[in-house]
């Protein structure tokens, strides 16, 4: 099997892993905040978190990737993707470990300071990492399987997400809170072995990041990078702060407002949440549509609205099963993350691909962990005499929802008046392309130390000796 697709299967490992572990704390909440029943009748070894600390916790992982999403080029740049995937699954090993001890206190307080600790080291890895994988897929994919790439890797991020919250949230009855977070300890290692391995396959093959024209290894400053990106890329930015901030505050409070609001049980709310998680195998549907017809601006705008719908029924039809309207808002992420991260690579320099990668990676993470803990301090106005403001949080999702729509109105806008970039279809994209015939299916890195050469206006690939698999 050729070279990149082992590349893309390591990376689709890391994604199912480290979304796993991500979603954890969402479905361990009511042990977290010790209103489970098994925490009341004392069974359980729970904790007794505020909303707001849970938030806060469920958060860090965002915020510590955010600052490593911005400091991972310049990583790589440095000490080589090799050094930086190694670094990245030393953290992930180290901060995984510490938030599955921090269960062991007896201390709320000091428990939420491991946990929180323990969940920052881990974003800084993951962080890192994914941004090393986005360039990785940038460069092996490029036009052809662009979107269908990216949304395999997000296909199993999403089963991940999925696996969690059935799995989790069928046993933790049978073996308690500190059993299941060990459980995501041991899957998170897969996650490091899995960065490790394309560490492995770097070292041994030598051009994984150097060859392309697409990861920003040109000679231009960060500064003189950032000038190259137009307004149709800060459009962009503040689709993916706004939209990832939206459903990922959404899932983080999701099993707890469906217990509290609908009477469900902790295992089934966990599940119902899942929902949005479950039809991920639409991602690569999605991903193949978006790269044979075009059209992404519309694609961004359609996954928008399904997000506003869902939420808006959510609130005015508080007696409705909620499993139809956490379909629609699932449908929405799931065909949201590949176009919107398969069309970066479209609309900016290509020297730039890498630098905008980060950006819109940090905007992820800084959107997730900035909104969760709002959501976390509207969730924590509560008072002994009254419930939890759980329509004051459907509103606030709601209206950061209408934004992302309007930013996506923008994006047509632009798209109109500037190109149409995001426009055309794949065949359209091929004819008169240089860079078609880029990364054609029989591609590896059996020519280690070879590199693209330019004659003239064409770009050709130096003929590489054919492989078939690693060895």
């Amino acid at each position: 099997m050729d070279t990149r697709w082992w590349v893309l299967i390591f990376c689709a490992v890391n994604g199912f892993c480290t979304d796993f572990f991500f979603e954890e704390p969402s479905v361990l909440v009511q042990r977290l905040i010790g209103t489970a029943e098994a925490c009341v009748d004392g069974t359980d070894a729970c904790l007794n978190l505020n909303l707001l600390q849970f938030n806060l916790i469920y958060s860090a992982n965002s915020w510590s990737s955010a600052v490593a999403a911005i400091f991972a080029g310049l990583l790589i740049d440095r000490h080589g993707s090799e050094v930086s995937l190694c670094a990245s699954a030393a953290l992930v090993f180290i901060g995984s470990l510490m938030f599955a001890l921090g269960a062991y206190s007896s201390d709320s307080s000091t428990a939420f300071a491991v946990m929180l600790v323990g969940s920052l080291i881990t974003g800084l890895g993951s962080g890192a990492a994914v941004v090393i994988m986005h360039r990785l897929k940038a460069f092996w994919f490029l036009y052809r399987e662009l979107a269908l790439a990216f949304s395999v890797h997000i296909l199993m991020g999403r089963l991940g997400s999925a696996v969690c919250f059935v799995l989790l949230g069928s046993i933790v009855r049978q073996i308690g809170l500190r059993s299941c977070l060990w459980l995501g300890f041991v899957v998170i290692l897969f996650s490091a072995g899995s960065l490790v391995a394309l560490a492995f396959i770097d070292q041994r093959e030598a051009t994984l990041l150097s060859s392309s024209p697409t990861l920003g290894s040109g000679k231009a400053g960060v500064v003189q990078r950032i000038k190259q990106l137009d307004g149709m890329f800060w459009c962009f930015v503040a689709t993916i702060f706004f939209f990832y901030g939206t459903t990922n505050s959404f899932i983080a409070n999701g099993p707890n407002f469906i217990a509290t609001q609908y009477g469900f049980s902790e295992a089934a709310a966990s599940i119902i949440t899942g929902i949005v998680y479950d039809i991920a195998l639409l991602a690569p549907l999605s991903g193949w549509l978006t790269d044979r017809y075009g059209n992404r601006q519309h694609w961004l705008i359609g996954t928008s609205i399904l997000l506003f719908i869902g939420l808006l029924l959510l609130y005015l039809a508080p007696t409705a099963p909620p499993g139809i309207f956490i379909l629609l808002i699932g449908m929405g992420y799931t065909c949201y993350a590949p176009t919107i991260w398969s069309s970066i690579p479209l609309i900016v320099p290509p020297d730039a691909v890498g630098l905008a990668m980060g950006l819109g990676k940090f905007f992820h993470f800084i959107g997730a962990g900035s909104l969760i803990a709002g959501a976390g301090g509207i969730l924590n106005m509560q008072t002994a005499t009254s419930a939890v403001p759980w329509d004051s949080f459907l509103i606030y999702l709601i209206c950061i929802a209408a934004t992302c729509c309007l930013v996506c109105m923008v994006v047509i806008y632009l798209n109109r008046t500037g190109g149409r970039l995001l426009t055309p279809s794949q065949k359209e994209r091929d004819q008169g392309n240089v860079l078609s015939e880029y990364t054609p299916l029989r591609v590896d890195f059996g020519g280690a130390g070879q590199r693209p050469s330019k004659s003239g206006d064409e770009l050709t690939v130096s003929a590489a000796r054919p492989r078939d698999d690693l060895s």
